[in-house]
This record gives structure tokens, sequence and C-alpha cells, in this order.
């Protein structure tokens, strides 16, 4: 914990949030929001993993790690979602990110996704026509995560709270591939 971070917030705090970005887009974005353009965050280092403390936000402490692309491999999502599992031990892991694109009629910059399920879109059976058919299992995202999202939503919609997102619930695609051919994208669809 930062130094500066006094105890009386610790004893505020009704848990931690992890928050997960895989490139310097993500990561600047995420900075310059919780911290202002351009500041540097306090930075904490646990089992060898360095994280930054973007400080207690709506009683939850926040805590930012960096991964590298994809799911697999040293440093990448899957590990460093561990890492910071056995560290933080947290309420919520969060990955930061575009979607894709997927579809801009439909999403902005700054909407908020969030997964009701999440299913692996690199399994699945390439058929003759090239279409996929997904043969993955769809996981379901915990309840009370959910729960409490949908109901901030409910109260920041209806009391029309400045600058609130647009939160968008749906089952969220996730795989290896960094998607960008127009084509590819539009199959997952």
């Amino acid at each position: 914990m930062p130094k500066n971070v006094n105890s009386k917030k610790q004893q505020n705090s009704v848990g931690t949030i992890v928050l997960l970005t895989a490139n310097e887009n993500e990561t600047t974005a995420l900075l310059d929001t919780f911290l202002g353009k351009g500041k540097t965050p306090q930075q904490i280092t646990k089992e060898g993993i360095t994280y930054n403390h973007l400080g207690t936000h709506g009683s939850c402490e926040i805590i930012h790690t960096i991964c590298e692309m994809g799911a697999g491999g040293i440093g990448a999502a899957q590990q460093r979602t561990r890492d910071a599992i056995r560290d933080w031990n947290p309420k919520a892991v969060i990955a930061v990110g575009i979607a894709f694109g997927m579809d801009e009629t439909k999403q902005s910059i700054g909407d908020v996704l969030v997964s009701t399920q999440v299913l692996d879109y690199e399994l699945g059976r390439l058929n003759e026509d090239g279409t996929i058919t997904p043969r993955g299992n769809k996981i379901n995202c915990t309840d009370i995560l959910l729960n409490r999202i949908k109901q901030i939503d409910v109260k920041k919609s209806r009391g029309k709270t400045k600058d609130w997102p647009k939160i968008r619930f749906g089952m969220v695609l996730s795989g290896q591939k960094l998607v960008d051919n127009l084509d590819y994208r539009e199959s997952l669809k």
C-alpha cells in the first residue's frame, strides 16, 4: 500500500478491484481517466509483479496491472489475472479494452460492455462455406457483480448522472487473436 493512502481509507474500503490493460492506448486512457492527463501512478510491487495504485473510488481500492497480448503465455491475461488474484484477493478483475470495435453503429468510445457470458471464439468449427460454428462453453459471469452493475446503472441512468456512460450487457467474445480483419470480425458476429 502506498504510504500516502491513509488507514482510514483502508478501513472504509469494501474491497479491491483490479483493472487489466493489454496495450499502450488502453493503459494511457485508463491512467488519464483515474489520475489526470500525464500524471504518474503510485506503484506497488508484490511477488515480483508491479501494480499501479489508482486510489479509492466508490469505497473500492482500484489497482491496475498491465498484461501482454492474448490469454496464454508469459505475462499474458491469464497469468497476470492469476497473479492479481493471489496478490490482492479482489472482488473483481475487469479487462479494459475496445472489443474489436465490433459494431460502431451500436457501440461508442466510452461505452461500457459488461459480460453476462464469455465465449472463447477460438473454439469452433470452420465450416465448408467459411463460417464458424462456436463449440466452446459459454461461461457465466458472477451474479453478484452483474447485479451490482445493473443496480448502479439503473440508479445513475434514472438520476441523469452527468458523464455516466452507456452500459451494454451481453455475451462477450474472448480469444487469442488480435482481430484486424473486417471479414473475420464480421464472421464472429
